[in-house]
């Protein structure tokens, strides 16, 4: 579902929209401390290098989040699977504190479509699932700024898996 502000509140207002964002969300009930130390591991490797982003991270306030895309053949709406544009950065004292987003892909080479796209100025940036064996993009960690503009372009064949999340630090504002 999403949430939608109505009246110009900002509060808990969920509505599904499958145009909009058609996939399904799994959260862990206790995420392993292993993962969160290998994930903040890699984030911060990169944020403090000369060439990474230099944001002030303080950890991992949510856990992550494995996102589940199918084809349209497969998905029980008969359409595909897919997340529009949005920004992660929200309202609320946890959205807020969000700095790094990331996306893992756990399944690369077994899927269609699905490519995570970014905004930069008036270009689309993708990052495309060649679906080459040679290839293998598993476990890549694509890593960028909360409040980018990006999505989850339409799964065409197969069933997408991601793995999301945040790192959190003080708010920009």
């Amino acid at each position: 579902q999403i949430q939608r502000d109505k009246d110009g509140k900002i509060e808990q207002n969920f509505e599904s929209d499958l145009d909009y964002r058609n996939t399904t969300l799994y959260i862990p009930p206790a995420p392993d401390e292993w993962l969160f130390d290998r994930v903040l591991g890699n984030i911060n490797g990169f944020n403090t290098r000369k060439d990474g982003y230099g944001f002030q991270i303080i950890g991992l306030a949510e856990p992550p989040n494995m996102m589940r895309y199918c084809a349209p053949n497969i998905d029980k709406h008969g359409k595909p699977g897919k997340y529009d544009w949005h920004i992660d950065v929200g309202p609320g004292p946890v959205p807020s504190m969000r700095k790094l987003s990331y996306s893992i892909l756990l399944n690369p080479n077994d899927y269609e479509g699905g490519e995570f796209v970014s905004k930069v100025g008036r270009e689309d940036v993708a990052f495309e699932n060649t679906g080459d064996p040679e290839q293998d993009l598993t476990g890549v960690m694509i890593l960028f700024p909360s409040y980018i503009l990006h999505r989850v372009a339409e799964v065409t064949k197969g069933t997408r898996y991601s793995l999301v999340g945040w790192a959190h630090g003080n708010s920009f504002i």
